[in-house]
């Protein structure tokens, strides 16, 4: 433990401009190994929703045409609404 801080030591002391190279790659190597496993783990998290809910749907007893259509129906987007969907809206609510 103490010759790995010690090492870390003699590292972080950056006198000759290649030790600075080094440190400089070193950590943008972490940075993207850690962004690229962080990524990793939303697509596997988003793939495994995907597959629960399409096993859902399966044991509700949908059938295969209904849940290719449902799977392939577009996401509804987080984005805000544009000014015609929120007229829209607005003239929904106000028939209710």
């Amino acid at each position: 433990m103490i010759a790995m801080l010690d090492s870390l030591s003699s590292l972080m002391d950056v006198d000759s401009p290649a030790k600075f190279f080094v440190v400089i790659a070193l950590i943008s190597g972490v940075v993207i190994l850690v962004t690229v496993i962080v990524m990793q783990l939303g697509w596997l998290a988003s793939h495994r929703a995907e597959l629960e809910f399409k096993r859902d749907l399966v044991e509700r007893g949908l059938s295969v045409d209904e849940i290719e259509r449902i799977v392939s129906a577009k996401p509804v987007s987080k984005a805000k609404p544009t000014r015609k969907l929120s007229t829209e809206v607005g003239a929904s609510v106000a028939r209710s």
